[in-house]
């Protein structure tokens, strides 16, 4: 098969969008697919699909490249938002298949909590005098390009729920989960054991409010009074917060000293990081799937997270606790961590758990449903 992915913005194997591409195409490639990548700079677009009008600027590019190439493809995967436009523009018997990394219908349900810090308070300042309207204009949009499409590719089953809601035919939806690369895996499974003598809490992430940055720090004081002597590492935690004193600004002064922030990391860091940490949280309001995930618990870290879109792929009941359960999430990382039995049970749990995603298998199921759809379309 034939695959075409096209990406909305640049492709890089570090960004969580353009990760799944890569790792999800070079998967489907050991399979005997053939796929071709193409972003905005190989549209001609050297600076990407910026700017308010940037996105119907990226559609009427997408358009255009597929009107004059989509019939040397068996599939195009492209983003949630990329073609809202009549199905009959495009060569019939070529899969369209649109893929949400992170599912934007989402955000208009969900309130994040705040930051405290004047560049996100700026920024909301300035999102809500044009964040709702915004939001609207970008939701009928992924309505138009799922409505079009021969098939939706979506992460999880909060997402499938929520296209339903959105009157999207489920028969139309498939989820495929994602992997882990397997050098990194192999990498992480190697790290010894977590300790539990120096207790280290983890996250993995940009430090923002989808993340739940804005309930880290009283997650943080209360897993302290419950387990004195803990610390904390953020990893990746640069986004709209550049530098370390930035994000540590958003913590009580007293909490400060127990914390270490790593702005930016490859992954080929990532194993001797994760070396000192002990158990994972992910207190994010919505995710498409959340690699972070996977990653703490393929170095053996039980992770704890909330019951938001994405981390109930990966983790039982055992380990969610409601969105913005901060005190739930902080006893939970406590009983684990004042409970040596179960916290070793719970940590080889996790490291097994990881075998289930896998990027081969997820091809290999992935390519089946393609190939599937592709009858369907010649039957019509």
């Amino acid at each position: 098969m034939k695959i075409l992915f096209h990406s909305l913005v640049p492709l890089r194997s570090d960004l969580g969008a353009t990760k799944v591409l890569i790792e999800v195409g070079q998967a489907l490639t050991r399979l005997g697919c053939e796929c071709e990548f193409i972003d905005p700079k190989g549209m001609g677009n050297e600076l990407g699909f910026s700017g308010t009008d940037g996105l119907h600027r990226y559609q009427i590019a997408v358009r255009d490249h597929l009107v004059r190439h989509a019939a040397e493809f068996d599939a195009v995967e492209f983003d949630q938002a990329a073609l809202p436009f009549p199905r009959q523009m495009f060569a019939p018997e070529t899969l369209l298949v649109a893929r949400s990394v992170l599912l934007t219908l989402h955000f208009s349900k969900i309130r994040f909590p705040r930051i405290q810090h004047w560049k996100h308070g700026l920024s909301h300042l300035l999102g809500s005098y044009t964040g709702k309207a915004r939001q609207r204009r970008i939701e009928a949009e992924v309505l138009l390009t799922f409505q079009n499409a021969d098939l939706i590719n979506v992460a999880n089953h909060d997402d499938v729920k929520e296209l339903a809601s959105r009157g999207i035919d489920g028969g139309k939806v498939a989820v495929f989960h994602y992997g882990l690369k397997e050098e990194l895996n192999v990498a992480l499974q190697k790290l010894a054991s977590p300790r539990l003598e120096k207790p280290v809490v983890c996250f993995i992430g940009t430090f923002d409010a989808r993340k739940g940055g804005g309930d880290m720090p009283a997650i943080f004081e209360r897993i302290r009074k419950l387990v004195p002597g803990v610390r904390f590492l953020l990893l990746g935690a640069k986004g709209l917060l550049q530098t370390e004193e930035d994000v540590l600004g958003c913590f009580p002064a007293n909490l400060r000293d127990s914390i270490r922030v790593v702005p930016a990391y490859s992954a080929a860091e990532l194993p001797s990081l994760l070396k000192e940490a002990t158990i994972g949280i992910f207190p994010s309001y919505v995710e498409g799937f959340g690699f972070a995930i996977l990653e703490m618990m393929a170095a053996g870290m039980p992770v704890v997270a909330y019951q938001a879109p994405g981390p109930p792929e990966m983790l039982t009941k055992e380990f969610l606790v409601p969105a913005g359960g901060r005190k739930e999430l902080a006893q939970k990382v406590a009983d684990l961590l004042l409970n040596e039995p179960l916290f070793r049970s719970a940590s080889s749990w996790a490291r097994k758990r990881v075998e289930n995603f896998n990027w081969q298998q997820i091809a290999v199921k992935t390519l089946a449903r393609y190939e599937s759809e592709k009858i369907k379309l010649k039957g019509r």
